[in-house]
């Protein structure tokens, strides 16, 4: 089975993608818009950008899918590294007390549950980062992942609330 050779993805330059990434870009894309932001990835394959903005206070994210544009030009090193997805926690939880009954309540559901520094870790398959809610379980496997979720949103109001 041959390669089809005139796929874009097969004559782009990764490397020169890999320079963009962290740094202040302006994109010239069809229709004559143009997008300034830092590059926070590239997708490879469709060649779309991911721009971060920063504007009073508040960040921003914008697609640039790779088929619109013309030009990127390089206008300047990024003055903040963009986090995204910041941890927010609620006043006055304990997240000692939270991590145990979570242990409890998957234990007592026959899902042996072990401790590894601040994490909760079922076999290789599932990890449960701090906080401790349903979006901080990480697992390759989506039916895995669906059902210990699924427990989780099911642990009684009772515990939850102790």
């Amino acid at each position: 089975m041959g390669t089809n050779s005139n796929l874009k993805v097969f004559s782009n330059d990764p490397v020169k993608f890999k320079e963009y990434v962290d740094k202040v870009v302006r994109i010239k894309a069809i229709g004559n818009k143009v997008f300034e932001g830092t590059v926070y990835t590239i997708d490879p394959v469709c060649e779309s950008i991911v721009l971060v903005r920063k504007r009073d206070g508040e960040t921003s994210v914008e697609f640039v899918f790779g088929h619109a544009i013309q030009e990127i030009e390089h206008i300047g090193e990024s003055l903040f590294i963009p986090k995204l997805f910041e941890e927010r926690l609620e006043p006055g939880i304990d997240l000692s007390h939270k991590r145990e009954k979570l242990k409890k309540w998957l234990n007592k559901n026959m899902i042996p549950i072990e401790e590894c520094e601040d994490k909760l870790v079922f076999g290789d398959v599932v990890t449960i980062v701090p906080p401790y809610d349903i979006e901080n379980c990480l697992c390759t496997n989506d039916i895995v992942l669906g059902n210990i979720q699924r427990l989780i949103r099911s642990m009684p109001v009772e515990i939850v609330n102790q």
